[in-house]
């Protein structure tokens, strides 16, 4: 069976909004409602690392709401496919555009590269690299520096910011 259309995921959060293409349909999720991942395992990585995202999907709604969300694209993809169009945009939301919407478009972009007649596209993440920027600068701002006196030979602690300079 002859590949008849393209199916592109993208992830973004409030600060990256996808830009109009030529695609006819482009299908929004957002998941700005679900519960996140832990706070710990946020602050320093991504929908993309494995422990991150094993702890969004091991919450119970977040898996419903995938479920639901794979039938609503199927229905998208129908549409798609009787009216003969060549690009299909699933658009996945939330806040930051590192988590949640991240790891909802790389499971919803394997799940349907399963299927004949399509091809989907790698994920594209519009938010990550310069959050993860962001983030990497947050952390290493955060992090201080132990300096030992040398002149008495006391120990003293300077809370100098790594990054600061």
């Amino acid at each position: 069976m002859p590949q008849l259309f393209q199916v592109q995921f993208l992830s973004y959060g409030q600060s990256q909004r996808p830009h109009p293409t030529d695609s006819n349909i482009i299908y929004r999720v957002d998941c700005s409602r679900l519960p996140p991942p832990p706070h710990h395992l946020c602050e320093v990585t991504t929908g993309l690392d494995v422990e991150t995202a094993e702890a969004f999907w091991t919450r119970g709604t977040n898996n419903e709401y995938y479920h639901r969300v794979v039938g609503e694209i199927n229905k998208a993809l129908h549409v798609a496919w009787n009216e003969k169009n060549k690009v299909v945009i699933v658009a996945v939301f939330c806040m930051l555009g590192m988590h949640r919407s991240v790891a909802m478009a790389d499971r919803l972009a394997k799940h349907f590269a399963r299927f004949l007649g399509l091809s989907v596209l790698e994920p594209r993440h519009l938010d990550l690299a310069a959050r993860i920027k962001r983030q990497r600068e947050r952390v290493l701002k955060r992090e201080r520096v132990r300096i030992v006196d040398g002149g008495e030979g006391e120990e003293g602690e300077v809370t100098k910011r790594v990054g600061n300079e």
